[in-house]
């Protein structure tokens, strides 16, 4: 069986078991395009270290939500500007002991505290306030892992994460990679960011070695103690004192309330292939409305690969998707987006009979008027309003593409420029290591990136009639 997976959203974990307790897992370089091979499982991930963690728990004999669990911790050691305890996502899985595709949602909600108006103007400097302690929501990704892992347990809760803290405690080799990224923000980061990022002063290069041992340390209590300890014990009494200096608006209160919430995943056939990705409050709906408008036309009639034609109207199609996105992405307890409607046959006929014109439009022109994308909602540069009449309402969740605390609550409006910067205003393992302050995380800018240059790739994995398959983030396809 081959499971296509059309994304161009970094996956930060693909883990995959066929049937239990069979042995052979193989893991191969993958520099210079090698192969990674496995004949009963196969982990990937952002970083080697981190699939490395993910098979040690798969030769244990756990589950691949297990496995996944300990994939995200390992990341938040080795790609903390990515990932971590205090970051959020959207986890799509399939279990093939239940048929069923679901979406774990670990957005987290708005700060109760939040006010609004300090992010947009006439308020000073509102810009900042966009990348700082204010934009912190919620973490949720914590009770994310939890519900996980109990969904398919064999392994206790800490051994999930003995590879995150070795690598925290014992440190890693820092690539290329990993040290240009460290480089970028290393003058931001506070003096006890600065203290182990960095080596007299000058930030950590290719080669040295990255301990972090406070990170460590916050991970043995969670290993021990369970998620209680960052939600509602004494890490959760340090991040909100970590907040309150910073000027950020996460409590305890916010906190204690947190929790994962398992959805339905939504799902379209295209070409024969059934497409699958997160729900709402998740905001992935419009890359299935654009899909949907490109199932409208006949690719032969729209020339080859990368011809004036073919990348003209998937332009057209991913402004539409852009707009569909600003209009209506929100919490659905508040607005929900009319997905039925969005994801109809009827309605992407109608949209895409809207396109009459057989040619790009000039560069600098204003496009076909016939698709729904209203500069009047926009400002001068057509990406973001010139004022927002509504903030986000505190305690709602967090639709994935607003800025934290930046956009209408109501999926209305958002800041495009503001979503695609990094929120470096802690370091990249947040205020007393705890990861509770603002990564600098990329989420938002790989899915404008997503957008812009579609990828695709396959994967290939023997599934007994027992196997499982977690998949995170991105659109999953079954044929």
């Amino acid at each position: 069986m081959y499971h296509r997976m059309l994304s161009a959203v970094l996956l930060c974990t693909i883990v995959t078991v066929s049937a239990p307790g069979a042995g052979g897992f193989v893991q191969t370089s993958t520099a210079g395009g090698a192969r990674a091979e496995g004949r009963s499982g196969m982990v990937s991930s952002a970083h080697p270290l981190a699939t490395e963690a993910g098979l040690e728990i798969l030769r244990a004999g756990g589950t691949a939500y297990e496995a996944a669990v300990a994939v995200a911790a390992a990341l938040n050691a080795v790609e903390p500007a990515m990932s971590g305890l205090g970051g959020y996502g959207t986890i799509l899985t399939w279990d093939a002991r239940d048929q069923r595709v679901r979406f774990l949602n670990a957005s987290g909600r708005i700060p109760i505290a939040t006010n609004s108006d300090l992010f947009r103007a006439p308020t000073p400097e509102f810009e900042k306030n966009r990348t700082g302690a204010k934009a912190v929501s919620t973490p949720g990704n914590l009770h994310a892992w939890e519900a996980l892992a109990r969904r398919r347990s064999r392994l206790k809760w800490a051994d999930l994460f003995t590879p995150a803290i070795r690598l925290a405690e014992r440190g890693f080799v820092l690539r290329e990679a990993d040290a240009r990224t460290i480089a970028s923000a290393y003058a931001t980061f506070p003096p006890h960011a600065k203290a182990f990022y960095g080596r007299d002063g000058k930030a950590l290069g290719a080669g040295d070695r990255l301990v972090q041992q406070d990170l460590a340390t916050t991970m043995k209590r969670i290993a021990a103690k369970g998620p209680d300890v960052f939600y509602k014990g004494e890490i959760t009494v340090a991040i909100q004192k970590a907040m309150l200096e910073a000027g950020g608006f996460l409590s305890t209160e916010d906190l204690r309330r947190d929790k994962a919430e398992w959805w339905d995943a939504i799902q379209m056939e295209y070409r024969g292939y059934e497409i699958y990705t997160a729900s709402p409050p998740a905001n992935a709906f419009d890359y299935l409305v654009r899909l949907g408008l490109m199932s409208q036309f006949v690719p032969k009639e729209l020339g080859g690969h990368n011809t004036v034609s073919r990348l003209h109207h998937f332009a057209e199609v991913t402004k539409h998707g852009f707009w569909v996105r600003l209009r209506w992405a929100g919490d659905p307890d508040v607005a929900a987006p009319p997905i039925e409607r969005l994801l109809s046959r009827e309605y992407w006929q109608q949209e895409a009979a809207n396109d009459h014109s057989s040619q790009p439009a000039a560069v600098g022109g204003a496009g076909h008027a016939g698709w729904p994308y209203d500069r009047a909602d926009h400002g001068p540069d057509g990406d973001e309003p010139d004022r927002l009449p509504h903030g986000p309402r505190p305690g709602h969740r967090r639709a994935a593409h607003q800025l934290r605390g930046a956009g209408r609550a109501d999926g209305r409006g958002s800041h495009s420029r503001a979503r695609a910067r990094c929120a470096r205003g802690h370091g990249p393992q947040g205020a007393d290591h705890t990861g509770a302050g603002e990564r600098a995380r990329a989420h938002d800018r790989i899915q404008l990136r997503q957008s812009a240059r579609p990828v695709r790739g396959r994967s290939r994995s023997a599934r007994g009639r027992r196997g499982e398959r977690v998949l995170t983030p991105g659109l999953q396809t079954r044929r």
